[in-house]
């Protein structure tokens, strides 16, 4: 006997489609496409327009010895910053660029404020982003980026005094 007689099926009705603009002539393809075309043409540029943030890093980093009365705030700007570079660095070609910002993400994240050496490795890895994008260092795996990528890292778990959370192997777990 064929399912549909042995069952009731049940066609829900799809209401997510219903709210999705319907623009004539134009595919889903198409328009991936032209956002694919339109990252290209953004990334192209990233070097320059990566130098906005930057200097954002840097000026928070700044206002935290000049404004030390309000610490939590720029130490919030230094996180929203690294994480739109880390964000912005994998799509626009510079995985490395990623890899640092995300290092520097996860250092400041839950932090106050950050004291003399605390600082410093900020400075430092500001300085390695700078550094990245100025050399169009793209690739995080060659041996020079790998050997940045992990001793950043050492210096984070020597100043946090444990290790930095490990998000791909934790993904790996699940």
């Amino acid at each position: 006997m064929p399912l549909e007689k042995r069952a009731t099926i049940i066609k829900r009705p799809n209401k997510l489609a219903k709210k999705v603009p319907r623009i004539e002539g134009v595919t889903a393809e198409r328009l991936i496409a032209r956002a694919d075309k339109r990252v290209e043409e953004v990334a192209e540029d990233y070097e320059n327009w990566v130098q906005d943030d930057l200097e954002g890093l840097r000026n928070a980093l700044k206002k935290l010895t000049k404004e030390a009365q309000n610490p939590v705030e720029h130490v919030a700007a230094i996180y929203k910053l690294a994480a739109d570079i880390r964000d912005q660095g994998a799509v626009c070609g510079y995985p490395l660029v990623s890899a640092v910002a995300d290092i520097l993400c996860k250092f400041v994240d839950g932090l106050n404020e950050l004291g003399k050496k605390e600082y410093e490795l900020v400075q430092t890895q500001i300085a390695a982003l700078h550094t990245i994008i100025g050399n169009k260092m793209k690739d995080a795996d060659t041996p020079v980026a790998q050997v940045l990528v992990t001793d950043l890292k050492h210096a984070v778990t020597n100043l946090r005094g444990e290790a930095l959370p490990d998000i791909d192997a934790a993904l790996k777990e699940i």
